[in-house]
């Protein structure tokens, strides 16, 4: 099925629903998905949780795209951290989070008379470790980008042939994905690896990630920033002792997508 024809599948899944809420982290996945929605839909609204598990900018970022594509916007605050079992980091906590994200999304749209509730996984994500879909499942939130097969790559063309600008956006994992499991998950934890990849941003990189172990930063960086990240490292080093780490590396492996997940992947 042509990427074209897989779109026109997803805006007649979409127009079926009386009323969709969409789980948006104003990411390429889910800006694309909010798009369809309101093109195929009437009533939307996109719902975006809010929480120590999440940089800061996302909020905002996620109300001027809403605004954008012309839906109706709500933040959802989330405390994580207070979930039985989750601060203890260990291998199922993106269930423990989307069990009460899912929950807190269906549990609103019902009491505001919408009838769907969909998320912005797609097509690649099953080949990924991802126990929070089971979560996904058992809440009956639909994947509508899943469904019609839709992939990451088709995405971003869609994306820029209906002019997102988030068609090349980087993705944005939340900040407990940083740190291996079973490491022990506080507010001042996630800040500090906020912080950090916000002073990274700030030297102009765009597509990486700060891996957390105790005093240590490896930083993940795209085959084409390592010439950026090795003229900036006495720079890197300085801002990111700054904030507390000691010993700063660059993986040479470079960026992977969920690169603690190794042993779980299928």
């Amino acid at each position: 099925m042509s990427v074209q024809a897989k779109y026109e599948e997803l805006l007649k899944l979409l127009a079926r629903p009386a009323g969709l809420v969409v789980a948006f982290s104003a990411g390429v996945d889910s800006t694309l998905l909010l798009k369809a929605a309101v093109t195929a839909n009437s009533k939307v609204m996109a719902v975006t949780a809010v929480s120590a598990l999440r940089p800061a900018r996302v909020a905002d970022e996620a109300k001027a795209l809403a605004g954008l594509v012309g839906a109706e916007h709500r933040l959802l605050v989330t405390d994580e951290l207070s979930l039985d079992g989750f601060a203890l980091n260990p291998p199922e906590r993106c269930y423990i989070c989307k069990n009460n994200l899912c929950g807190k999304l269906v549990e609103l749209a019902g009491a505001l008379g919408y009838e769907m509730v969909a998320e912005g996984s797609n097509q690649d994500d099953s080949r990924e470790y991802r126990p929070g879909m089971r979560a996904v499942k058992e809440w009956g939130v639909a994947s509508p980008l899943a469904a019609v097969g839709l992939t990451k790559a088709e995405i971003r063309t869609l994306s820029r042939q209906l002019a997102l600008p988030t068609w090349d956006k980087p993705s944005i994992p939340c900040l407990v994905t940083r740190f291996p499991y079973g490491t022990l998950l506080t507010r001042e934890l996630l800040a500090k690896v906020e912080s950090g990849e916000n002073l990274l941003r700030e030297l102009g990189f765009t597509d990486f990630r700060l891996r957390s172990h105790g005093d240590l930063a490896r930083l993940e960086v795209s085959s084409a920033e390592f010439p950026q990240a090795v003229a900036l490292k006495e720079t890197i080093v300085e801002r990111l002792r700054s904030i507390g780490y000691q010993h700063i590396c660059l993986d040479l492996a470079g960026l992977r997508s969920g690169s603690f997940d190794s042993d779980f992947a299928s």
